[in-house]
Parts: C-alpha cells; structure tokens; sequence
C-alpha cells in the first residue's frame, strides 16, 4: 500500500525507487489502468526526492503484446517500462551469471576425495531421508518441490552423511528448473562457515556474491528482496566459536543463539512465500523448539534427517567407482556416505573384506587404521613410518575433541605441533607435504588450510591413543606440557567407541589399584576434567569399581548414553559437578553404587517417569528437562503388554546390538536383565538375526561377540521406533511364543 492505492512491489536502490505492477492479463485495458497508476507513483516519488531516479515497471507472465507496449508508451510518458516477468528479472539480477559463479564454487564438505576439488566425477548416490518422526520418506525432487512452494525446512545429520551433498543435487535441480523455464525461481547456495561473524542478513548475502566470484552482490540482495530465489543455507553448526567452554545448559543456549544471530536475521528477513532450507549437524541443539528459535523460523516447518547408506546404496555407491569389484563390505564399518566415498577412493576396501580375520569391531578398526597408516608411510618411507604418523593423528584427535563434533577443524598450526610432539622436531618442507595429506583428514577450508576428521569413528580410534599412552606412562604423559594443554582444552568425555578400543588394548593391564593411583595423580589438576571423565569411561567398559573420591565437573558425556543399570560397578565415590548429559539411561541399579549428580543438566532421563523416581542424595540440584518411559529402553519394552515374549526379547536384543553398542555385544550381555523365562528365548533370537544377515559371529579370547551389521541400521531403527505386527523378523520372533 502506498498513498492509500495498493501496489504490487516497490524496492529502492542506490540510484533509483522502483514501482511495480504485475499481471497475468494480456488487455490494452490493464496496461492502461496499471501504466498510469504507476506514471503518478514516479511523478510524486520525483517531487519528494529529485535527487534520485525514480522508474515503473508493467511486468506481464509472458512477452507483453504490442498493444500493451503501445498503451505503456503511451500513458507511462517514458517513465514506465513494460517487460515480461523474465525480462524484468533480468534487469535486476543476471542470475546466469550467478548460477555460473556459483558451481565453480565449493558446496559444504563436498569435495573429491581423490583430486580434492568441489565437484567430484562421481554421480550422486541417493540417500534415505527422513522427516524427523521417520514416518515420511523425502526425495531430492520433494525437497526442491517443496522449496519452490515457498515451504521451510531443516536437514541434520552427522559429518559426512551427506547433507551437503544432498543440498548440492537440489541446488543443481533447482538450477536445471530454472535453466529450462520450469521455474521462475533460482537457488542460491550459501556456505555459512564462510561468513562467521557476521550478524547482518545483507551483509551475509554480499559476502557470499564476492566468495564465489559474482560481481554484483547488491543485485543478489535485490533479487532475495523481490523473492527471485530460493534460500540454501549450509552448516549452522559450523558458525560456533572452536573451543567454547560451556558450563551450563543456560549459557550452551546463549552461545548457540548469539553464533546463529547472522542465520536468524537472513531467515527472518526473507520474504513469505520464499522457500528455505537450513541443514547442520544432528545433536546440535537440544530440540527442535530450540533450533526453529535459534534459526528464526516459524510456521509450519520440515524437520528432515539424512540416514547412512542401506545395503543397496552402498552396492549403487560402489557400482559406480572406477575399481568397482564389489568386495563385501564388512558388518562393522559405518556406512556415511563420505566415509564410503573415502574407503573406495583409497582402494582399502579390499583390504578389510575379510572381516572373518578380526574377533570384533575394535580389532576391525585397530587393523584398517594400520593399514591407512602404512599405506601413507610405503608413499615416502624416507621420513615417516605407519606407527609415527598413527601417533600423530592420536594428538591430532584429542586437539580435535576441543571442538563440538570432537573432528575439528585442525589449523595448520595444530599439524606443526603434533609433528612436532612426536618427532622431536619442526616439520621441513616434505613433512608439511606428508601433513598436508595425512589419511582421515578432509579439506575443513581451503583458503585457510583447515582439516577435519573424516568420521566419528575412525576418530575414537586415534583419540584412544593418548588415553592408552597415559596408563601406560602417566608421569611420562603429564610430565609432557602439550599433552595436558590438549587435555585442558577438552570440554567432552571421549566417548564408547574410544574406550572400547582403548579397553580391548588395556583389560590386561589395567586394575582397581592401577585406576586408583592413576586418578589420584590427576586428582587435583582443574584442567585435567576431560582425562578423569575418559578414565572413569574406562573403569565403567571394564567393570573396575571407583569407591574413593573422584570428582568430575564441566565434562559434556554427549551423544553417548551414560548407563547406570544392574551391570555398572560400584562407581559411588564419582561426583559429577555441572556436568552436561544428553541421555542417561537409569535401570534398576542400586543407589548405593551410582555416583552422585551435583548441579549438573540432563537434557533426557530413560527408565523413570518423573523426578519423583529418582534417589535425592544422588540428584542434587541437578536439571532434567525429559522423563522418558518409552519402548526404547530395555525395561519398558519387557513391559510391554502388547507383545509376545519373543517380540519382547528380540527388540531388547536388537536395541542391545543397534542402539547400546554398534561396536558389538559378547553373547552373556544378551542375556543380562532378562529373567529366567525370557532367556530362553535369546539363542533362537540369535539364530533368526544370523538367518537374516542382521549380526555376525565373532570369535576372540574371553569368548563369542555378536557384531551388528550397520547396513541394516536404518531398517532395525524404523522397527524399534514403530513395532509393527506385519514385520517378518517379529512375525518369527511371534511364532517362538506360540
């Protein structure tokens, strides 16, 4: 509405107010009507500003007709222009020019793994998107369906599981629509770690035209003002300060809104009807009230979650490598996409097929990342051999665990210290070379030399290394001022998979006595938080018990669930003191063994519906924000009237192997909280999940551990989420009841 008339648009420039009428009709009768309201709106901007440039545009659907040229000549007196919708985009925005500059430019994470280059020759694979409940299966072409109507999404998933390169095809996607008339509208693709700092939605959009080479950005914010494009905003998750110590929950959130207050203005100040879609990392924010708030979004919005690759997409994936032998892909690998990506590329597929040589996923892991190592070492054996640069990654990892995701990003300066810490001395120049490509490290930032770790996993194998070497040697390792400013920086414990593999190397060596004098060494060091937290995750794996004082505090235990079940040894000397949990499962263990919670944040509760439930000399001014009874604990889904005896112990076997601990199960934990009738069931379960290809048998010293296979997680996950009585797997499990 101006002066009281309605009007179809009006955006200003530095040199110019522009007033628009749009239509769809092909009368002389409308431009007659339009040219003229718009000839008195640029007379009267003229009068009130004659030192600016004042211009009306008839824009039409299709080509105006030369009546309606005629009648715009006419009644507009030169000062109204009539053009096709096309036409008039163009002059504000040559969006070839951009959609051009743009692919030439680097999209997320996605890089080649071989040449390093933003575009890889390999043809995207699709992958299995969810919306967040996993009631709906989305594609890329309802994603981009879905944009075009103006529609709001938000796309997580962990590092490497193929968020950018989905956001990539439906960038290309919307570009073909666009390119061959289908659409009026462009995406544009925006890097947010690009543009840290910043707090202003124009400068975000300006920034992003000079990144990627497109010489006119105040036409790029023209366009978004008129609702020419289509929003693609990627890596929330990589605006937040490295290194941030978070104390509280309250202050997490502050620090999460304040990163994020550049993608909340640009959300925000988008125009109705225009699509946008926000992707980052799962696990980031709490829920998903905090993340629409913290994003600026409002409305009706898609939550969508990528998932690994299923067991076709990985044979698709690997169909279309260069060496595309289809070697069995062992059970124990994770399946995301870019970690694919990287084993094919790396011809080390073939070398880990034979999983029947390892007696579980630890020894899996240990094997493949000697074998990463190695090959690195024979490329120049002159300087650097596997162990040493293992050791080096081990540093790299635990500088990595300053970060929120525990992969980085690792500055070249990170890379000068570790070698350095391992080798004695300063790189040369064919060390940095060796540095530049050391295996498991991914392009973070090309401009600033950055690198990130690959996979979470493959990290806990090198994060492992320094909690070993410290058991081994403490005096040695605290004596090392590198090794206890790592540790120093570390705000997050090191996770299951980590103790796993540190544990399969120390349940020789390590005892009660040996954790004892280990803890008091680093008793009274403030800094030290992170390591006491790793050893106490240690003494859990192995069931050493820890009745003397120890105290934990500002330790985040995140994703990983914290269980306190009828397994857990007497731990009730631990104190955790403003501590963060994600989830804390609690069974029915006795309270005189748990620790103590003191002012610490429970973001999720399983096993209790209330605080009501739970030992107050234990939870002391502790916050916990969900109680959770659910099918998603053991002891609930035992519960279950609904379910057959069978079924029950099938979903609690399965949730045991795909949720508890993908690195594998020895058979007696199966066993473990099942009373005496459900344990019959569990060797019939077993055989049901070897017939169907869901676990396999490993053989090591201290007996049979049952492996899940991760192809199958995203089937297992919908089950566990959503029994239904038509499933095969608890039709069979139905039919042991009968």
């Amino acid at each position: 509405m101006l002066d009281g008339r309605e009007r179809d648009g009006v955006f200003q420039t530095e040199e110019a107010v522009h007033f628009i009428e749009a239509t769809t009709s092909r009368t002389q009768d409308k431009a007659r009507k339009d040219s003229k309201k718009l000839h008195q709106a640029v007379v009267q901007q003229i009068k009130e500003t004659p030192l600016k440039g004042a211009r009306g545009w008839f824009v039409t659907a299709e080509e105006p007709t030369a009546d309606q040229r005629k009648e715009v000549e006419r009644t507009g007196k030169g000062q109204v222009v009539a053009v096709s919708f096309a036409q008039f985009q163009q002059s504000v925005i040559d969006v070839g020019a951009y959609l051009s500059a743009r692919m030439n430019h680097v999209f997320g994470s996605v890089l080649d793994p071989e040449t390093k280059q933003p575009n890889p020759a390999t043809d995207y694979v699709p992958i299995t998107l969810e919306s967040r409940l996993g009631a709906d299966k989305w594609t890329v072409r309802q994603i981009c369906t879905a944009l075009q109507r103006g529609e709001r999404l938000v796309l997580t998933g962990q590092f490497g599981a193929g968020k950018s390169m989905t956001l990539r095809q439906v960038f290309r996607d919307l570009r073909e629509d666009y390119l061959s008339g289908r659409t009026a509208l462009f995406p544009v693709y925006v890097n947010l770690r690009e543009h840290t700092g910043q707090i202003d939605a124009v400068e975000v959009l300006e920034r992003h035209a000079r990144k990627i080479g497109f010489d006119s950005p105040a036409s790029l914010v023209r366009a978004w003002r008129a609702k020419f494009c289509i929003l693609l905003l990627d890596g929330f998750d990589e605006l937040t300060a490295l290194g941030v110590q978070r104390a509280t929950f309250g202050r997490l959130r502050t620090i999460r809104k304040r990163a994020l207050e550049a993608v909340r203005q640009i959300v925000r100040e988008t125009p109705p009807g225009v699509g946008v879609i926000v992707a980052g990392r799962d696990h980031f924010f709490a829920d998903e009230a905090e993340a629409e708030d913290t994003l600026g979004l409002t409305g009706r919005i898609t939550h969508l979650t990528t998932c690994e690759f299923t067991e076709e997409q990985v044979v698709q994936f690997l169909r279309r490598q260069p060496d595309n032998n289809l070697h069995r892909f062992p059970p124990w690998l994770p399946t995301k996409p870019l970690f694919v990506s990287y084993l094919a590329s790396t011809g080390l597929i073939s070398a880990i097929a034979d999983g029947e040589k390892f007696p579980d996923a630890a020894a899996g892991w240990d094997y493949l990342v000697d074998q990463i190592c190695d090959r690195e070492a024979r490329i120049d054996s002159r300087y650097l051999d596997g162990p040493t640069i293992r050791k080096i990654l081990g540093r790299l990892a635990t500088y990595a665990r300053a970060s929120d995701d525990g992969l980085g990003p690792l500055r070249p300066e990170h890379l000068k210290r570790a070698y350095y810490e391992v080798c004695g001395f300063e790189p040369d120049d064919q060390a940095w070379l060796i540095l530049q490509r050391l295996p498991g490290l991914v392009i973070y930032e090309v401009e600033e030399d950055s690198r990130k770790f690959i996979d979470g996993e493959m990290v806990a194998v090198y994060r492992s290394s320094d909690l070993v070497d410290f058991v081994h040697d403490p005096m040695g390792a605290l004596a090392n001022a590198d090794f206890t400013d790592a540790f120093s920086q570390c705000g997050t414990s090191i996770g299951h998979q980590a103790v796993a593999i540190a544990a399969r190397k120390l349940q020789y060596d390590l005892t009660t006595p040996k954790l004892h004098s280990l803890l008091s060494s680093v008793a009274n060091s403030s800094g030290l938080n992170a390591l006491r937290a790793d050893l106490l995750l240690l003494a859990i794996h192995l069931k050493l018990e820890i009745p003397f004082p120890t105290a934990i505090e500002g330790v985040f235990f995140q994703p990983d669930t914290l269980e306190i079940d009828e397994d857990l040894p007497d731990i009730h000397g631990v104190t955790f003191i403003d501590c963060y949990f994600e989830e804390i499962q609690l069974g029915e263990s006795e309270s005189k063994v748990m620790p103590t919670f003191r002012g610490c944040v429970v973001q999720r509760l399983l096993g209790r519906q209330s605080a009501d439930g739970l030992p107050p000399e234990r939870f002391i001014q502790t916050e916990i924000n969900r109680f959770e009874v659910v099918a998603t604990t053991n002891a609930s889904i035992r519960a279950a009237a609904a379910l057959t005896p069978g079924e029950k112990v099938l979903l609690t076997v399965l949730r045991k192997l795909f949720v508890q601990s993908l690195g594998g199960r020895t058979e007696p934990a199966l066993y473990r909280g099942l009373d005496t009738a459900e344990k019959q069931y569990v060797a019939p379960i077993i055989k049901i999940l070897q017939q169907h290809e869901l676990v396999t048998l490993m053989n090591r010293g201290d007996g049979t551990v049952w492996i899940p296979v991760r192809r199958k997680l995203d089937y297992i996950r919908k089950l566990l989420a959503n029994p239904s009585s038509s499933d095969l797997l608890l039709g069979e499990a139905r039919g042991l009841s009968a």
